[in-house]
């Protein structure tokens, strides 16, 4: 009895995969003492119940490795699909260039409606961590400063320079549209 006897609030403590493993070893305990269990009203039939129940259970648990998995996966296809339409779109250039000079309207219409537009901005980012050269332990409070030589930086004080102190952990991320 002391090894599945368990409070209302020991199991809103527990977690998910907690909560299923207790019931797994209360399913195996009563498994291996059903004869004697009859009188509580726990027979082969409530048994199987609570197996199926804590089947149930466990395959609602989210699987961090799976999620994971998926969203890389995902990401891989969308990473394809991407190429796919690329490829598509050169196509359709390649074939519009083709009727140029005989639908001269449709290729204006094409042209001005298929227009890609490079912005010249991207993301810079910097993530480091400061250490003590000795040790290896992580620097808290570290100022770094750097310059960028482009002409227009946001994120910054308008001169280029970006000042950033390091965390408890000694780290620190630096991101900036340049």
């Amino acid at each position: 009895m002391d090894k599945v006897k368990f409070s209302i609030s020991d199991l809103i403590k527990m977690t998910g995969v907690e909560l299923k493993n207790y019931a797994q070893i209360i399913y195996n305990k009563g498994e291996a003492n059903i004869g004697l269990l009859a009188t509580y009203g726990i027979t082969s039939e409530t048994q199987k119940e609570l197996n199926n129940a804590i089947a149930v259970y466990d395959a609602s648990l989210a699987k961090p490795r799976v999620g994971i998995n998926e969203k890389a996966k995902a990401t891989n296809e969308l990473g394809l699909l991407f190429i796919s339409a690329d490829s598509t779109l050169e196509n359709m250039d390649t074939a519009v260039e083709i009727i140029r000079s005989k639908q001269v309207n449709f290729y204006k219409g094409y042209t001005s409606n298929r227009k890609l537009v490079d912005t010249n901005t991207g993301l810079l980012a910097l993530k480091a961590t400061a250490k003590e050269l000795t040790s290896g332990e992580p620097v808290q409070g570290a100022m770094f400063t750097f310059n960028h030589e482009a002409e227009k930086l946001s994120g910054n004080n308008g001169n280029g320079e970006i000042t950033k102190k390091t965390s408890k952990k000694g780290s620190f991320h630096c991101a900036v549209l340049s």
